[in-house]
This record gives structure tokens, C-alpha cells and sequence, in this order.
């Protein structure tokens, strides 16, 4: 036979519905102005000031455009496995290579950025096997008023780098 019993208090841990937040680890946010503030060129170079994200021995796309950049929660999944899912504006997209296939979000300049937030923390339960370390979204911005271009270029021996990003939209 059941009985009434009252539940006291329900604690959701992780979830896929939009507009509850799980209980855990607390989200690290890397809003417009920090983005500006950093004066990063690129992903690869952005991601390098967020303290929770390695990426070790790789280069993104700046340097060499046939390696690919996967940045690393943690530094976990380094080898044959990625642990870190990257995301861009909430939905995985196209990865690239064939035998150990990249998630290489540095296709996005980061005048392009809203925001970067990472979920430093295992969110395997809600995003499947590939968040073992935790997630990293990319959120495009999704209105702007005006004209933004940015150049930059270095050079030293047998160094060259030119980077430009153009923004342009109406509301």
C-alpha cells in the first residue's frame, strides 16, 4: 500500500529544460566588455586569459591553418578523446579532421562575440559523453548597431601576422 509521504524539497542537479538552472558549479562568464578589454585577435588568444581553459601545444588557426585549435577544460581529454564540448551560440557544429575530429571554434572572430560562458565543471549528464570536463559556448551577438573594424599586425624574424575583423550590421 503507498502512503502519503511529503517531499520536502526536489534538488535538480542537471537538466535540458530551458529557463531551469541546474544546482552545481557556478557558470564563468566572459562578457562584450572583457572580450574588448583582452585585446584578443582571435579565439585562440582570448581563450588563453580564461584560467579554466587549456590549451596546450596548439596554435588555432593564426599560426598554422592546417592544425586545428580544441580548447580543453582542465587540460582533460588532451589525447584521442575530447572531453570538452565547444559550442556555438548553444548548438554543436561541424567538426573537422579525420582521425581525431576538432571542434576548432577560432572560425569566429571575436568582435563577432557576445559572450563566452563556461561551465568549468562535468555536465556529461546533461550534454552526453563529449562534457566529461564541462562546456564552453560561444554566443554570437545578435544585434548591432554600426560599423567595427579592427587591425592588428606583428611582425618579428621570419615572423609575419596580419588579422582584420569587420562588424557591420543595423538592429
Amino acid at each position: 500500500q503507498a502512503t502519503a509521504e511529503s517531499v520536502e524539497q526536489v534538488v535538480v542537479t542537471g537538466t535540458s529544460i530551458r529557463g531551469a538552472a541546474p544546482v552545481g558549479s557556478n557558470l564563468i562568464t566572459v562578457d562584450q566588455q572583457a572580450i574588448e578589454s583582452s585585446g584578443a585577435t582571435s579565439l585562440y588568444e582570448l581563450t588563453k586569459t580564461i584560467p579554466q581553459i587549456s590549451s596546450l601545444q596548439q596554435s588555432g588557426q593564426g599560426k598554422d591553418p592546417n592544425e586545428d585549435f580544441q580548447p580543453n577544460i582542465h587540460n582533460l581529454g588532451g589525447s584521442a578523446s575530447n572531453a570538452t564540448l565547444v559550442l556555438i551560440d548553444g548548438h554543436r557544429f561541424e567538426t573537422s579532421g579525420v582521425n581525431h575530429p576538432d571542434a576548432d571554434p577560432s572560425i569566429v572572430a571575436p568582435a563577432a562575440l557576445e559572450r563566452v560562458e563556461v561551465l568549468a565543471d562535468g555536465a556529461s549528464s546533461v550534454y552526453g559523453s563529449d562534457a566529461v570536463a564541462g562546456v564552453i559556448n560561444f554566443i554570437t551577438r545578435k544585434s548591432f548597431e554600426g560599423l567595427l573594424v579592427n587591425a592588428t599586425s606583428g611582425y618579428g624574424h621570419g615572423f609575419e601576422r596580419y588579422d582584420a575583423d569587420l562588424l557591420w550590421g543595423t538592429t
